[in-house]
């Protein structure tokens, strides 16, 4: 197997506390450089921290600089911020979606001048987008992020372009636009609970939506699962330290006991949510039916499925004809035997 190799340029970590990280690319073909814009807040932040008026059309521009001797293609991805199922926030392809009451789309905000671009031999290249901002205001924040990504590094599924995770190297600037003014309260709803799969794993996964316009930072999630009717709770997860990116989904997954199988029937889902001074206490009852329940068991790598009722039924079935060759081979001798003794007797 080939090394896997990701590298994400992280302008921005945790946008509200101000830190941010950068990946060095020295064993890289390539770097970027995002170039400040007009409608920066801070310039000293490496990341786009902008703020305009509605109807404002801008520029935003990356300079993306060739480390090697020989021409290199890239690509351009842009991307809303989404949640993972880890509670980081990521700028790639995801299971997660950002939600209806985001103000506007990041993806439609910020469009591209070319999607792909020749770099020369140790030369550098700046890829400009276009910016045009709704004219109806906003408050809080919209994020996403800018990729750059070599073109020989991608796939094409569908419409979808998507990065192979084989020897790559993928940079992400982020984007924030600032509204008129900071939302200061979060609303964080639980839409759902339902058993699924990640990586051939069950998991119980509910579907919280962060309908703020803001990060939600330090985010501690404390989740039980219980039988409806019963107290004792069958599976639970506890976790600190994450974030969930403004008008995004975040699907928190509850690990089941491996190798347990998934049972049918009507459980309750309770948890406690925190986010700095915010708390939610959500409870919400759910059903797993028998077939959803079989088809996960059946999927589920943890899962023995080895089939002991046909290995025993051979088995028993080779001792039964072992038993039976025995008493065949006992019979025949003494069967041997007996006429020997009778034919014995004949010649006295």
């Amino acid at each position: 197997m080939k090394r896997i190799v990701l590298l994400f340029l992280f302008s921005i970590l945790f946008f509200l506390t101000g830190n941010y990280g950068q990946i060095q690319a020295s064993q890289v073909n390539f770097t970027v450089q995002p170039i400040t814009s007009d409608y920066q807040l801070n310039k000293k932040k490496t990341y786009f921290d902008l703020k305009a008026d509605p109807g404002t059309d801008t520029q935003l521009k990356i300079k993306v600089i060739n480390l090697i001797n020989r021409p290199i293609k890239v690509a351009f991805i842009v991307r809303n911020a989404t949640t993972n199922y880890n509670g980081v926030v990521e700028y790639a392809e995801s299971q997660s979606q950002v939600v209806a009451q985001q103000p506007f789309s990041i993806i439609d905000t910020v469009k591209l001048n070319q999607d792909k671009m020749t770099i020369p031999a140790n030369g550098e290249k700046i890829i400009t987008m276009d910016v045009e901002l709704p004219k109806k205001s906003f408050n809080g924040i919209v994020a996403g992020g800018i990729s750059v990504i070599e073109d020989s590094e991608l796939q094409t599924q569908g419409k979808t372009r998507q990065a192979v995770i084989d020897n790559r190297y993928l940079y992400t600037t982020a984007v924030v636009f600032h509204g008129q003014k900071n939302v200061d309260s979060a609303q964080l709803n639980l839409k759902k609970v339902e058993p699924i799969q990640i990586n051939a794993r069950n998991v119980i996964a509910a579907k919280f939506e962060n309908q703020s316009a803001m990060f939600l930072n330090n985010v501690h999630v404390d989740a039980r699962v219980r039988q409806l009717g019963n107290s004792k709770i069958i599976y639970q997860s506890d976790n600190k330290d994450m974030q969930i990116a403004p008008s995004s989904e975040f699907v928190y997954p509850i690990p089941l006991i491996a190798g347990k199988s998934l049972k049918s029937g009507t459980y309750e889902f309770m948890a406690d949510v925190t986010s700095k001074n915010q708390i939610w206490h959500f409870k919400q009852k759910f059903t797993i039916d028998g077939l959803k329940a079989r088809e996960l068991n059946k999927k589920d790598v943890t899962i023995d499925h080895t089939n002991y009722l046909f290995y025993w039924t051979v088995f028993i079935l080779l001792i039964v004809a072992i038993n039976a060759l025995i008493i065949f081979w006992i019979n025949r001798k003494l069967k041997k035997k007996y006429q020997e003794i009778n034919e014995h007797k004949q010649f006295k």
